[in-house]
């Protein structure tokens, strides 16, 4: 048992230290996405102001942030059925939990845009 908490300790210890280290929106919302609620109060009660903040930034703010675009919307921009619309809508998630992205409108908007400057290679137009 003592051998679980010292192990423990030390994992709360490294998110700690994860948050303390990172001032992206991204980057916050990833360390604490995985984490369950009595987790995050735990290392919001262990935390100095700083790491608070974040933490309050996480529960308040950015776990709130959805996507509201999906495979079928990008089936709809023309794209062919691929295992890859998940990279692609990760993308798109960082955006949105970043604020760049508000409405489906401007979701989509970003994924075409990205098609047509040909930064998403691993899809192909249907024709």
């Amino acid at each position: 048992m003592k051998e679980n908490f010292i192990n423990e300790e030390s994992y709360y210890s490294d998110k700690q230290n994860e948050l303390k280290e990172t001032e992206e929106v991204y980057s916050i919302y990833r360390i604490l996405e995985s984490l369950a609620l009595e987790e995050i109060v735990y290392l919001y009660a262990k935390g100095d102001k700083e790491t608070k903040n974040k933490i309050e930034k996480y529960l308040f703010e950015l776990r709130k942030r959805k996507l509201h675009i999906g495979g079928r919307d990008l089936l709809k921009l023309g794209m062919k059925p691929s295992p890859e619309f998940s990279r692609i809508l990760r993308i798109v998630k960082r955006y949105v939990i970043e604020g760049k992205l508000k409405t489906k409108k401007d979701e989509l908007n970003f994924v075409k845009n990205l098609l047509e400057k040909g930064e998403i290679h691993v899809f192909e137009k249907t024709t």
